[in-house]
């Protein structure tokens, strides 16, 4: 506020508002002006919400949300490998027993249990 308009409100104050309301209108170096003269009170609000929230942010304890979606399907296995495999494993414990059962061991400990080819063992003995 320059001098006159102090000397002017003053003096007559109802003159004042009728100089006021015929003043131009600010220019951008009249606002920077402003704020210069009023920079404590601009950072001054800001600072301390941004301290209060760093400090908040740093207090509060740490949560963290995860979520997952899982998609469980029936097991689809074709039939012929299934065929081969079953058929396969029997094949397979087949030979094994039949392996068991051919050995030299075992063909004689069943021929001495049922009495098998009697005739023969005594004519070879």
């Amino acid at each position: 506020m320059s001098y006159q308009q102090k000397a002017l409100r003053k003096e007559h104050p109802t003159d004042y508002k009728v100089a006021l309301m015929s003043e131009e209108p600010k220019k951008l170096k009249e606002y920077i002006e402003i704020f210069n003269r009023r920079k404590l009170m601009f950072f001054l609000p800001i600072m301390l919400i941004f301290s209060l929230s760093v400090v908040i942010a740093l207090k509060l304890p740490s949560v963290y949300r995860s979520s997952a979606t899982i998609l469980i399907e029936a097991q689809e296995i074709p039939r012929e490998l299934i065929r081969s495999i079953v058929t396969g494993m029997a094949d397979q414990r087949i030979q094994i027993i039949k392996q068991r059962v051919m050995r030299r061991s075992s063909l004689l400990a069943i021929i001495e249990e049922y009495d098998l080819y009697g005739e023969m063992r005594k004519k070879s003995s």
